[in-house]
């Protein structure tokens, strides 16, 4: 970052004295075990509240007749399974039509 005559600007040294003066510290707090404790401790708590939230919602949300977040992510889970099985059938099809086969390999719902 140096300008023709070779010296970095002004405002540029600046910066780098600031960042610096407090970019060492920082560091010293975000590296030590305290600040890892804190931060699973804090990550603990946020999951915590967040049932918490999520139970009473779903409540309120039943109570309206409406579906609840943990209702949606079990339909998504299962339309993810839908989907797939769907793939897999229609590969299936298109497998046993280009070996020229009658029928396609017969598979039972579970798999």
């Amino acid at each position: 970052m140096a300008d023709e005559n070779g010296s970095t600007p002004s405002w540029y040294d600046a910066v780098r004295k600031w960042e610096r003066t407090i970019g060492q510290p920082i560091e010293q707090v975000v590296t030590s075990e305290t600040f890892f404790d804190v931060v699973t401790q804090a990550k603990r708590l946020q999951a915590e509240i967040g049932k918490r939230v999520e139970s009473l919602t779903e409540d309120w949300f039943r109570m309206l007749n409406l579906p609840a977040g943990s209702e949606i992510r079990r339909l998504r889970e299962q339309l993810g399974r839908v989907e797939r099985t769907l793939e897999r059938v229609a590969n299936d099809l298109a497998d046993a039509r280009a070996d020229g086969d009658a029928s396609p390999p017969a598979r039972s719902i579970e798999e």
